[in-house]
């Protein structure tokens, strides 16, 4: 087994974006990977000719600071010319903020989604606006065939592309599926499918992503069929929001048909939990043996 595992690449996290030498210092860490992520940005030219109707990103853009904006976004683009799939940035906030500026000068539409409403200092009400402007963004007009939603403190794996790309044509077959998450906690999936090698080792034979019954917990990457995305915000906003019952738990206990990826296509790098209140340990290091 061990033998094998050297020749398996490691689907998730990698050296490029935690390199080792940084892993013990979570400012300087998170400094790299905004700098190489503006590096990736400054040199960025839209791909010309782009015409796709297979995929929609849409990035749910908060003004939370440590340049996770500028990763999640510069992560993506560096995938766009390969990927093919247009992107789009849900503004929650009021105004444009400093980190959503930048974007507006290389033409990445930028959605205003927010009705009016302001930062919450009561839990339940931060849980009611993150759960109203997710619905919101999700409920704006697209042309692709699956939307992706992606909060703004995650970034897409290197493998992302081949990944998304095969998991659309599996849909694209599988149409009875509505949505599939294509994150968990490590620490939180059930075995068998806990241990990664396996799944790792899978895909690297077959090539074709994977999906099982689905998991509760978490929405840091979630991709619908846009037809039926008309029926879901229909439900979902009938659904009340509170500490306990947020939009993830309003996804799990709908009548929607949804799935789960077998491996993590975003790692997770936002350490301050807005629900929490505090910095939190990032899990995806810890679960990964780096941390």
């Amino acid at each position: 087994m061990l033998i094998i595992r050297q020749f398996v690449p490691n689907y998730g996290i990698d050296d490029r974006f935690f390199p080792r030498n940084l892993l013990e210092n979570p400012r300087k860490l998170n400094e790299y990977r905004a700098n190489l992520a503006q590096s990736i940005i400054k040199s960025h030219k839209k791909p010309e000719n782009l015409v796709t109707n297979h995929l929609e990103i849409r990035v749910v853009a908060s003004n939370r600071g440590e340049f996770y904006l500028l990763q999640t976004i510069g992560f993506i683009l560096e995938q766009q010319p390969i990927g093919a799939f247009n992107l789009s940035i849900c503004n929650v906030e009021i105004d444009i903020f400093d980190d959503l500026a930048q974007f507006e000068q290389i033409s990445i539409p930028i959605l205003s989604i927010n009705n009016g409403t302001k930062k919450a200092l009561i839990l339940d009400e931060t849980i009611r606006k993150e759960t109203i402007d997710y619905w919101h963004c999700l409920a704006q007009k697209s042309r692709s065939r699956y939307i992706l939603l992606i909060e703004d403190d995650s970034i897409i794996i290197g493998q992302f592309t081949e990944l998304i790309n095969s998991l659309i044509r599996h849909l694209d077959y599988a149409d009875h599926i509505d949505y599939v998450k294509l994150y968990h906690p490590i620490k939180l999936r059930k075995l068998p499918s806990y241990f990664l090698f396996p799944c790792q080792l899978r895909y690297y034979i077959t090539g074709s992503a994977y999906i099982s019954y689905p998991e509760s917990c978490c929405t840091p990457a979630v991709i619908f069929r846009t037809s039926q995305i008309p029926k879901m915000i229909e439900h979902f906003n009938k659904q009340p929001s509170y500490a306990g019952h947020a939009k993830d738990h309003i996804l799990d206990d709908s009548p929607f048909i949804g799935r789960q990826s077998d491996l993590n296509y975003v790692i997770h790098i936002g350490s301050f939990s807005s629900i929490r209140r505090r910095t939190v340990q990032l899990s995806d290091l810890r679960d990964f043996g780096i941390a």
